[in-house]
């Protein structure tokens, strides 16, 4: 429910103390009130990932006489280094408001900003903040409502580090050594398919099959799968991968 109602009763008695005589004071009263317990709403909801490179914003505000729109601001910070994206004042046509009166009583002052496609920085962590006069039934004053969420339009990577990409081995490995991960949003493990082609000759590889040695750092033992190499013996090894931004926010990015 969005609000409580509730109904208070209260009864008074007294009496004064003079010299002569007594006065007294016997007297009840009721109050019926409803306490509001609505929180704000953001979108992106707070904490998400999103692939959109004009990704909207929108946040839903509830008070009981409103937010003065005249002293609104947005602001943008990039978290990762603290730097300021944008200062947006509610003169930007990008930045509008509407207003819903409630029932049984306050206010939902609902803010939207749509920018540009690129006018996010990509892999980053971005505070959201809306600061204006908030007519609070109690507080009415200056307040800020923040959110945060992450900006990941890069897909997995793989990079290979021991035989590099493209080299030619003096010596015969035994295994190979790479790089295989995502900087945001995480690799979708469920999703991924390995294959390593052996003289042209391909062998499937379960993802689980990887040693993990540290971090993204993965390893492939050819000796798991019957290969031991020698001289003009060529190896390929082929991935693909999406990472975890959900569809709703233009995910997943793929590789």
């Amino acid at each position: 429910t969005d609000t409580l109602e509730v109904d208070l009763y209260i009864c008074i008695t007294g009496s004064d103390k003079p010299d002569y005589c007594t006065n007294s004071f016997d007297s009840c009263f009721a109050l019926h009130y409803f306490i509001d317990i609505r929180s704000p709403e953001f979108f992106p909801p707070d904490g998400s990932i999103t692939a959109c490179t004009d990704q909207s914003l929108a946040a839903a505000l509830y008070s009981l006489g409103g937010v003065d729109s005249a002293t609104v601001t947005l602001t943008l910070v990039d978290m990762t280094d603290s730097s300021t994206i944008a200062d947006i004042p509610l003169s930007d046509p990008r930045f509008s408001h509407t207003r819903t009166l409630l029932a049984p009583f306050g206010v939902m002052d609902s803010f939207f900003f749509d920018p540009e496609p690129g006018f996010w920085p990509n892999g980053k962590y971005i505070r959201c903040s809306i600061y204006g006069y908030v007519h609070h039934a109690d507080h009415p004053g200056y307040t800020t409502y923040s959110w945060f969420f992450y900006t990941d339009f890069s897909p997995p990577y793989i990079e290979a580090i021991s035989p590099y990409d493209g080299s030619i081995a003096m010596t015969s490995p035994d295994t190979m050594y790479f790089r295989f991960g995502d900087s945001t949003a995480g690799v979708l493990e469920t999703a991924i398919a390995c294959t390593l082609f052996y003289n042209g000759t391909p062998f499937a590889i379960p993802f689980g099959a990887l040693e993990r040695i540290s971090g993204d750092t993965l390893a492939l033992p050819f000796t798991n799968y019957g290969i031991n190499l020698s001289g003009c013996d060529s190896v390929r090894f082929c991935a693909s991968a999406i990472d975890a931004v959900p569809s709703e926010f233009c995910g997943p990015n793929s590789m």
